[in-house]
């Protein structure tokens, strides 16, 4: 049986590449915040959101980013088990985990890129991501 590589950011907040094997993960989440176009059959009292973002430069809205953050970081708070994935679990998991992070925990946006990257080594290596979370703060009102 495959293995489902997930990195806990926090408690109930995970992050990781696409998994392969569906039948473990909805054993252990609640809820999948897909962010590549990969629509799975979802069980009955689970959840899937399919957020696609793309691993370069052209970030979604700022207010459409903070929104998902916000969603996720409510759903943990409620006591949901959220497991965040991309491709190769790096950049585009990485910065939606982050943002979850920066709102679950009030920190800043660079706090919370430290701390995915601490959980997740050689995570949040585009540039433009990156920048994103450094710059985020600022953009708040």
């Amino acid at each position: 049986m495959a293995q489902v590589e997930v990195y806990c950011i926090t408690n109930q907040l995970y992050m990781g590449p696409a998994p392969t094997d569906w039948e473990r993960v909805w054993k252990f989440f609640d809820v999948v915040i897909t962010l590549i176009r990969q629509p799975v059959s979802v069980p009955e009292g689970k959840l899937q959101v399919v957020f696609p973002i793309t691993d370069d430069e052209n970030l979604p809205p700022s207010d459409e980013l903070t929104e998902l953050a916000v969603f996720v970081s409510k759903l943990v708070i409620h006591g949901r088990n959220v497991f965040i994935h991309c491709g190769a679990g790096f950049n585009r998991s990485g910065l939606v985990a982050a943002l979850a992070y920066r709102e679950l925990e009030g920190c800043t946006g660079a706090e919370a890129l430290n701390v995915i990257c601490d959980v997740r080594p050689l995570a949040l290596c585009n540039p433009w991501f990156r920048k994103y979370l450094r710059e985020v703060d600022e953009k708040c009102f």
